[in-house]
């Protein structure tokens, strides 16, 4: 089972609802978009309700049309850059599930198990997380750097990430002036094997009378991907616990009101 199908089976062997464990043996063997619209009905659920239960008519909808579904596009890029196919499915079910809080922070990233990455969505448009060629012919995944923007920061453990994830939930408006977004190295370009991280450096010049003076310049660095399963477990393993944090007090709130 690929670990994109893990992070959906996960959440839905978590409901006490039989009818959705059965959903969930049927979504060990189900693949691309099919895989994608499950994604899509957890991630409406999860936001209106903060569970899964909520989903199982659109899923036993989606099982019941499964067999007339058109093939993912990513399929046509499976065969030239595997690695990077597996990477968008990542991508997209990080957005599916996360992107309505607007800003996430994960344990890791593709490059770096150890890591913390903060995924940001800046906008309410749809996400479209799709391989293409890049300017100079490579393929790369667009949607990061421009829809999607990740900022990394030094390793956190755990109750911290819970810290600044419930900082989120609480006030968004408030906690995105105060993590200083702008001075965190982020990720321009992901491509099969490479991640570009740019970040803003400050250089010391000494000109020809001594005198020194100091400037900001952007420093673009090409980090390999290497320790792939790690980083991958590492990532999704985090996300499940990163949204509970985040949206806790909404749902109890919410539970309250009901």
């Amino acid at each position: 089972m690929s670990i994109v199908v893990r992070i959906a089976v996960g959440l839905l062997e978590r409901s006490n609802d039989p009818d959705l464990q059965e959903i969930a043996k049927w979504v060990k063997d189900a693949e691309g978009r099919v895989v994608d619209l499950v994604l899509d009905a957890l991630g409406q659920s999860l936001k209106t309700t903060g569970g899964v239960d909520a989903a199982k008519a659109q899923l036993n909808q989606i099982r019941s049309s499964a067999n007339g579904m058109s093939t993912d596009s990513l399929d046509s890029w499976a065969t030239t850059t595997p690695w990077l196919v597996e990477q968008a499915r990542i991508v997209r079910t990080i957005a599916a599930l996360a992107a309505w809080r607007r800003a996430i922070y994960l344990k890791g990233f593709f490059h770096d198990a150890n890591c913390t990455s903060l995924w940001h969505f800046p906008t309410d448009e749809a996400l479209i997380v799709q391989v293409a060629n890049g300017v100079l012919g490579e393929p790369e995944l667009p949607a990061i750097g421009r829809q999607i923007r990740v900022y990394l920061l030094p390793p956190l453990d755990i109750t911290e990430r819970n810290a600044m994830n419930r900082s989120i939930g609480a006030n968004y408006s408030a906690w995105l002036p105060s993590a200083n977004v702008d001075a965190l190295p982020h990720i321009t370009t992901l491509t099969e094997d490479v991640v570009s991280i740019s970040e803003e450096v400050q250089v010391t010049q000494t000109n020809r009378r001594g005198g020194v003076t100091t400037k900001s310049e952007t420093k673009v660095t090409k980090a390999p991907i290497l320790q792939r399963e790690a980083a991958f477990d590492e990532l999704l393993d985090s996300l499940p616990g990163a949204i509970e944090a985040r949206d806790r007090d909404l749902h109890q709130v919410r539970s309250k009101l009901k």
